[in-house]
């Protein structure tokens, strides 16, 4: 009798879960089942969700199942990649884990679940990023707006490049050369740093070709070049900019025969922050530059008292950075400080992390804003 009136109250349940959207209201209900029953209505109101995690206006209900009994965590860029600053509910009688966090409308974000000691990605959401540290699982909030330029168009030709090595200060420093097929020697040329990390992840050559085959870009050439020790020469290092800017870039000029009208210089991160820090001592080389996510926080921003002196009026320079990377203090305070020095400035904050995901996504913005005359 016991299991034909717990058989009868599930489907009751079931039924009910069944007109329900809302996640408290399933766990409301729940809580009138005996625990023997719980499993089966979860499981049935689950397999009537189209998506994970579960979107309720502003606030998400990521789900994870195990039957052990272990300690779950959220981590993602929201909070710091912290291993211990959010953790699951766990529904008794159930595998079903949850937790709840709201996140702005327009958002992006890249998460792992924490099991026990592993970090996993989202088994129920199959939205996954790559970048330097590995993937990670994406969630798109309802107002996200996908930058369709990242995509790779089929029955389209894309710019093959070439990997060229180019020696500078007793290193052999490897580059990639974007040459777009309509591009003239005095073109514009773009000096991108982490240049093998913003092809592979940050989909820039892809993005190019796509903007300049709609009209949205001008025809352009570009390097790429990987440092050889990058936490050493993106972190304030003159000697590697000397060897950028006076030796590979000249290098690279002479062996495709380029004399761009412009030359630009851009990065993520530390990329970004030598970007800006290069207006120091070589602000005269350099048309204007794009800094995405600028680690301006190094040595408690250094950057504006190195720049104190530079020459950076009129220059034009795109700063981005993500709202979940704790350093809006930092990015307000370099950009107050290049709104002072006159800058022709553009800055785009975005609700994503510091992530490639992010970098991608406001590359196309960065572009146009640099080499488009109309865009502002």
């Amino acid at each position: 009798m016991f299991y034909i009136l717990l058989f009868m109250l599930t489907n009751i349940l079931f039924l009910a879960c069944g007109q329900e959207k809302n996640w408290d209201d399933v766990l409301d209900l729940m809580v009138d089942l005996p625990e023997e029953g719980r499993q089966i209505a979860a499981e049935r109101w689950l397999e009537r969700q189209n998506a994970f995690p579960l979107v309720e206006d502003s606030t998400v209900v990521f789900i994870y199942r195990n039957r052990r009994d272990i300690p779950v965590f959220l981590t993602g860029d929201f909070n710091g990649w912290s291993d211990k600053a959010e953790p699951f509910l766990k529904i008794i009688g159930t595998d079903i884990y949850y937790r709840r966090h709201s996140f702005r409308p327009d958002a992006r974000v890249e998460y792992k679940i924490i099991a026990g000691k592993k970090w996993l990605l989202d088994s129920l959401n199959h939205n996954v990023a790559s970048g330097g540290f590995g993937s990670n699982s994406v969630l798109f909030m309802p107002e996200y707006r996908f930058p369709r330029e990242i995509l790779r168009l089929r029955n389209k030709a894309y710019t093959k490049l070439d990997t060229v090595s180019f020696k500078a200060g007793g290193g052999e420093y490897r580059g990639y050369v974007y040459r777009h097929p309509e591009a003239a020697e005095q073109d514009p040329f773009i000096v991108f740093n982490d240049g093998g990390d913003y092809i592979r992840f940050g989909q820039a050559t892809v993005i190019m070709d796509n903007l300049i085959r709609e009209g949205r870009l001008p025809a352009l050439n570009a390097l790429f070049v990987d440092p050889l020790d990058r936490m050493r020469e993106l972190r304030f290092d003159d000697d590697y900019l000397k060897r950028l800017l006076r030796e590979i870039v000249p290098a690279c000029l002479k062996q495709y025969a380029l004399r761009p009208s412009h030359i630009y210089m851009g990065g993520a991160s530390l990329g970004g922050l030598t970007s800006l820090y290069a207006l120091r001592d070589h602000g005269t080389m350099l048309e204007g530059l794009f800094s995405q996510s600028g680690s301006f926080w190094v040595d408690s921003l250094r950057i504006v008292k190195a720049l104190d002196k530079a020459a950076i009026k009129g220059k034009k320079i795109y700063v981005s950075y993500g709202l979940y990377e704790s350093q809006d203090e930092n990015q307000k305070k370099t950009v107050n400080f290049l709104k002072e020095q006159q800058a022709r400035l553009k800055v785009q904050a975005v609700a994503d992390g510091h992530n490639w995901g992010n970098w991608s996504g406001t590359l196309g913005s960065a572009l146009r804003f640099l080499l488009s005359s109309g865009e502002k």
